[in-house]
């Protein structure tokens, strides 16, 4: 009855407290500078309460299924239609189809980067579907699973994962390194609850595994407790645990009825076990303290002569290595992130152009060549060249197969990344630059929506029958589109302005204003970036709910913003600078010096680094 409800609530928030202390005691760890400032529980109707400093958020449509946060309070929450809902300073970088599933296949857990510029979204079959900067290490799709994947987790540097089945089995990517898993010494048969939770150790090797009773598995890492350990003998919880996350030097456990289980260092802060909820609590997350950029913030840590990549001006970030196509000299330079010395120059085709990191594989565009070069990730070898169409551009990871447009050609080349075989081509118009990507969740339909320099037009290709199903015109030199506000905003290069296109109808509803040759807009914060890379520069901010508009200047040849370190970093190649501006009032932080024309800023999880033309990289500690 409600006494009893009642006096369980109360019991599991004085136990959550009680192992707290008990930890404290045990450890006499204080609570570190990096250490999270709260934490948020997730129930499966998509309310998401917080404790804590963590910052209340509104709830997301549909039935959740887990969350994940990221660096300066960014949170993600995963539906089970696939939908990726950002929440606080998190961006969307894109959607599952879930009716390209298995049958019986449903998504089932998703894990940020550290940079918080992408994320993975793994599946009950294993599979793993990377977006924005997050790297595909591999997946079990294709194993006959004992149970279910029944949670996922990255590494903290993002160089690799593990996946949990519900039977204890491990499988572990990248640098995630497998210490052990429970079929090892308990059969199946023998467990008295299925598995729900992995919690890589903080140290960078091991994990501890959580059963549905509170139970935990140590493997490589210190036993810190369980719940069965600090009920009275004889009892057991009411309502099963459904997940775990690390928490300063140990873990805490989520029940489905909302009671937090606190084995670390760090404080208890509360539970929503007391609030009797109709309906069940999926999983929780912490709360990274949200540090912003300031104007005094920014240091110059390094400056790296000879390494802005001879004409190439997008370096892109993969596992621990920075990757540079040098369109002068015909190779790649890879950058260890760590020693910042190179680790490998590979010889590519002619003119590469800036690559794409998918599938475990670094593709590279030889504009010059007509190619694509593949190159391992982990080996630094080169795998294959692929013929594809004249002068092609930056690939598009849709539906587990890589899209190159094909500029020169007027063509969209279709790969297959297992057998690395050009699969199918589609026509398209002229000038193709490289697609954008999109899933509707509402019809489950995937399409590439590539946009046609020379043609004033944008190309739609269903993505599963490989057609094109509409052709939309736009401004003049289109440039690629991103997707906000349920609404496809495309850029029109040749010109001043957006024009702004309902994906449902393919028709434009409004054309907005903005500097001369915008390239891509960016999301973030709730808000479009939009730079202009003509005239003397300027950074656009749109309002995609009321379509108003701010202007910031920068500097003259100012390229595609980027969202970074909670900020918005824009490189203005002409003026030999780089304008910071602060992500809520629009103000300029700072303006960076960089000689050598910076082309393109690229965040990484501690870092800001800044490729040029003539004057190498130079790398800084933004905060």
């Amino acid at each position: 009855g409600p006494m009893h409800n009642l006096t369980r609530s109360l019991t599991r928030l004085a136990i959550g407290a009680l192992v707290a202390a008990a930890a404290l005691l045990l450890t006499g760890a204080p609570a570190g500078a990096d250490d999270p400032n709260g934490y948020w529980i997730l129930d499966e109707n998509g309310n998401i309460y917080s404790f804590g400093e963590a910052i209340p958020e509104l709830p997301v449509p549909g039935t959740a299924v887990d969350l994940s946060e990221g660096p300066d309070a960014a949170l993600w929450v995963l539906t089970d239609d696939g939908v990726v809902h950002p929440r606080g300073t998190a961006q969307h970088f894109g959607n599952v189809n879930v009716g390209l599933l298995s049958a019986g296949e449903t998504v089932s857990a998703i894990s940020a980067t550290p940079t918080g510029q992408g994320y993975w979204v793994f599946t009950s079959r294993g599979r793993v579907v990377a977006f924005g900067d997050a790297t595909w290490f591999g997946d079990v799709r294709n194993l006959d699973l004992a149970g279910p994947v029944i949670d996922a987790v990255a590494l903290p540097d993002g160089s690799g994962y593990f996946m949990l089945g519900s039977d204890g089995g491990v499988f572990s990517f990248g640098d995630a390194l497998f210490a052990g898993s429970v079929p090892q010494i308990i059969p199946l048969d023998r467990l008295d609850q299925p598995l729900v939770g992995i919690i890589p150790d903080p140290d960078g090797f091991g994990y501890w595994l959580v059963a549905g009773d509170g139970g935990l598995f140590a493997f490589g890492a210190q036993f810190r407790g369980s719940v069965p350990a600090i009920l009275p003998p004889g009892t057991s919880l009411d309502r099963p645990v459904t997940g775990a996350i690390p928490y300063g030097n140990g873990y805490l456990m989520i029940a489905t009825d909302g009671g937090v289980f606190n084995f670390s260092d760090l404080e208890f802060l509360g539970s929503v076990a007391n609030l009797n909820l109709a309906q069940d609590v999926v999983s929780i997350s912490v709360s990274q303290p949200r540090r912003a950029v300031g104007p005094d913030t920014i240091q110059l840590l390094a400056h790296l002569p000879g390494l802005g990549g001879e004409n190439s001006w997008r370096p892109t970030v993969g596992g621990t290595h920075m990757w540079i196509a040098n369109r002068d000299t015909d190779n790649v330079t890879v950058v260890n992130r760590a020693t910042r010395q190179v680790d490998a120059v590979i010889p590519v085709g002619d003119e590469p152009f800036p690559i794409v990191i998918a599938l475990g594989k670094v593709w590279v565009p030889n504009s010059g060549s007509a190619t694509i070069t593949v190159i391992d990730e982990a080996t630094l070898t080169v795998e294959r060249t692929i013929a594809v169409g004249v002068n092609p551009r930056t690939p598009q990871l849709l539906n587990d197969l890589m899209w190159v447009s094909n500029s020169g050609s007027g063509t969209v080349s279709i790969i297959d990344p297992l057998s690395m075989q050009v699969v199918g081509s589609v026509n398209v118009g002229l000038a193709p630059q490289a697609g954008m990507g999109r899933v509707d969740p509402s019809t489950n339909t995937t399409e590439l929506w590539v946009p046609n320099f020379s043609s004033n037009t944008v190309t739609v290709i269903d993505a599963v029958t490989r057609t094109v199903v509409r052709t939309i015109a736009v401004g003049a030199n289109p440039l690629t589109a991103n997707e906000a506000n349920g609404l496809v905003w495309s850029p029109n290069f040749g010109g001043t302005t957006i024009s702004v296109i309902d994906p449902t109808t393919y028709q434009i509803i409004r054309t907005v204003p903005v500097g001369q040759g915008p390239f891509r807009p960016q999301v973030a914060f709730g808000s479009l970036w939009v730079s202009g890379n003509g005239g003397d520069g300027s950074l656009t901010i749109i309002d995609p709910d009321t379509f108003g508009t701010r202007v910031v200047q920068t500097g003259a040849g100012s390229v595609q913003p980027t969202i970074g370190h909670d900020a918005v970093w824009v490189a203005n190649t002409g003026a030999n600078t780089v304008t910071v501006v602060d992500r809520d009032d629009f103000s300029v932080l700072a303006t960076l010096n960089v000689p050598g024309g910076p082309q393109m800023v690229i965040p990484t999880a501690e870092e800001i680094w800044i490729a040029t033309l003539d004057d190498g990289i130079y790398i800084y500690d933004p905060r």
